[in-house]
């Protein structure tokens, strides 16, 4: 006997975060976000005397203060660099200088990494000297900031979270954004958890759908990302949450930030992200690429190792815009506005307001902080106000020796040559920290499109990445008389191999690129000036065979020998569309596959699939 047996699955896809707040009545408030993963965030915690003692005891030598000079909680007298710039006796504060009161305090650092982290470059010329003396750290005046910004470097003052995921929206036009001024984020350790980027992640931000904390004079909606949502936000006396009119969080009035006993201060974040420059700086036809920050305190971005935006400092919010269009990058003072309720709003320059400066005609308004009341004016005396200055990446290159290490635009690639050039490879690494006791503003906000670069990834026999192997990719020789299926010049191969040869002649005898596998086993196909290698370019030049040898491998392991390459045209009447594929996988034991990177709105939606198993038994 047969029966058939009609048996319904179904499959649902959600749109929720990946994340959830623990709390039930918090829940419904925490907001989607995203984690890009060709971007990660470190982020770290850091105190003077116990984790969870207040700050009301400025130690200058005591706790992740103690042997260095460059410090947190600073007060008067302990140098410019660790000292609010709104204190009155502030270099700062002095009008015949030309930093203004509250804003940044540049040249804390030097202008070139030292093995991936900032260096002290601290001049005493502003004052601070005889503090120095006091403390006896005035040999730290080069000291590296790995202590604070490397989580593997371990102190009984500071715990460090690795790879945090969900800080960010999706902005809806191929960006993503945080703004502490619109929400709330708050950190949740985990342990056991996997990062988008397939890496580990210690943890990740509930990140809320309201801001709170307001400011003394600072804009309301502050970042203390160790603070929870029960220490930020109304309750009613049955511990669930209050709700305003529309349905959102109610920030509790009574939680001052410039009160540091109150809070969690002293924290810091880093970032890290390879990207890639596009055609016309542009990440669609309409949108320049950017990078913008807006926060206190110290604040510095690095591209490639160099410093282009320098917001150090203990200061009230100052932003910086990074314009990968034109190449310049701008910097001030954050612009903030009274409101007619007596609170402040940040009023961050948009890409667009800074390009549009030069209209004349034009009137701006903000609020003045030294005659505490609103005011206008041209742009002119706008940017005085706020110490708004702009330099180009190329000039800011220069200056810092680096400049021939780049590939910059040209009339030919239709780019400014203030800026990268199209299909380059660049790596942003910004590094923030909150160390004044005061208002912590952050907002972080940028549109840097991931690397599409063909690459290769090295693992052991237990598929754990090799780090330290160095590749050289090389044309392969090819045929003068014998064709291939396409009616190209056909790859010469070795008669006891099978495999491609490599034409070292080729070139003047140097390789297409050099690389080393990274932490990751990885490495790009770069050429030494950033220029991202298309193998679809060169296809359309007649290149398709390529041999990838292993020059140097960690001891302990050892090489299969030269890999063969092809490119593959699926669609060869189209620009010459295609895939690298690796030849031979079975004697090289290397293969290649495809990648691909696919960003979404917000807006999606729940897809329900329904289908019919048959399950058919046979009873004897």
């Amino acid at each position: 006997m047969l029966a058939v047996i009609p048996l319904r699955l179904k499959s649902v896809m959600s749109a929720n975060s990946a994340y959830a707040a623990d709390d039930s009545s918090l829940s419904k408030h925490v907001i989607n976000t995203v984690s890009p993963p060709h971007v990660k965030l470190n982020l770290f915690d850091y105190w003077l005397d116990t984790r969870d003692s207040p700050f009301n005891n400025p130690a200058p030598q005591k706790g992740i203060n103690q042997g260095h000079a460059f410090v947190f909680g600073g007060q008067t007298g302990w140098g410019p660099w660790n000292v609010w710039t709104g204190n009155e006796n502030h270099y700062n504060a002095q009008p015949q200088n030309q930093n203004i009161r509250y804003g940044t305090y540049p040249g804390i650092v030097d202008n070139v990494l030292k093995d991936g982290y900032p260096i002290l470059n601290i001049n005493t010329d502003n004052g601070g000297q005889g503090w120095l003396q006091e403390h006896g750290v005035e040999n730290k005046l080069n000291e590296s900031l790995s202590y604070l910004f490397n989580p593997d470097i371990h102190s009984s003052y500071k715990a460090a979270y690795k790879n945090v995921q969900g800080l960010l929206k999706y902005d809806g036009n191929g960006g993503y954004i945080f703004n502490s001024h619109e929400n709330y984020a708050a950190f949740k350790e985990t342990s056991a958890q996997t990062g988008a980027n397939g890496e580990p992640s210690d943890g990740y931000f509930d990140v809320y759908d309201n801001w709170a904390l307001h400011g003394s004079s600072a804009p309301g909606g502050q970042f203390f990302p160790f603070d929870g949502a029960e220490e930020v936000f109304i309750q009613n006396n049955d511990g669930s949450f209050k709700e305003d009119a529309n349905g959102y969080l109610i920030p509790n009035d009574t939680t001052p930030t410039v009160s540091a006993e109150n809070l969690n201060h002293f924290m810091g974040l880093t970032m890290d992200t390879v990207f890639l420059q596009p055609e016309d700086g542009k990440i669609d036809a309409n949108t320049p690429m950017y990078f913008t920050f807006s926060g206190d305190d110290d604040v510095w971005v690095f591209i490639d190792n160099v410093l282009v935006s320098d917001i150090g400092g203990v200061h009230d919010e100052c932003f910086t815009i990074i314009d990968f269009e034109t190449g310049f990058v701008y910097t001030g003072l954050t612009p903030v506005v009274k409101n007619s309720e007596g609170t402040f709003s940040a009023a961050i320059p948009t890409l667009q307001d800074l390009r549009k400066a030069e209209d004349a005609g034009e009137q701006w308004g903000w609020y003045d902080r030294i005659n505490k009341k609103m005011t206008t004016g041209t742009y002119e005396q706008y940017a005085t106000a706020h110490a708004i200055k702009s330099k180009s990446l190329r000039e800011i290159f220069t200056e810092a020796g680096h400049d021939a290490g780049q590939t910059w635009g040209s009339e030919e690639s239709n780019m400014s040559p203030n800026t990268f050039d199209q299909n380059t490879q660049h790596e942003l690494k910004m590094f923030y920290l909150e160390r004044g006791a005061g208002s912590s503003n952050l907002v972080l906000s940028f549109n840097m499109l991931a690397v599409p670069a063909s690459g290769v990834t090295k693992t052991d026999q237990d598929g754990r990445p090799v780090q330290g192997a160095e590749f050289a990719l090389w044309p392969a020789q090819v045929s003068r008389d014998k064709k291939d299926e396409y009616g190209h010049p056909a790859p010469v191969t070795d008669e006891e191999t099978g495999l491609f040869i490599a034409d070292k002649t080729a070139n003047g005898g140097i390789p297409i690129c050099v690389a080393e596998t990274d932490e990751n086993g990885y490495l790009s196909f770069i050429t030494e000036n950033r220029k991202i290698i298309s193998f679809q370019e060169w296809a359309q030049s007649g290149n398709f065979y390529y041999v990838l040898e292993e020059t140097k491998r960690p001891l302990g392991y050892r090489s299969k020998g030269d890999i063969s390459l092809y490119y593959s045209m699926y669609n060869p009447d189209n620009d010459a569309e295609g895939v690298l594929l690796s030849y031979n996988y079975w004697k090289t034991g290397a293969y290649t596959q495809a990648k691909l990177d696919v960003t979404m709105t917000e807006d999606l939606y729940k897809y329900e699939f329904i289908f019919i198993l048959e399950l058919i038994f046979q009873f004897n």
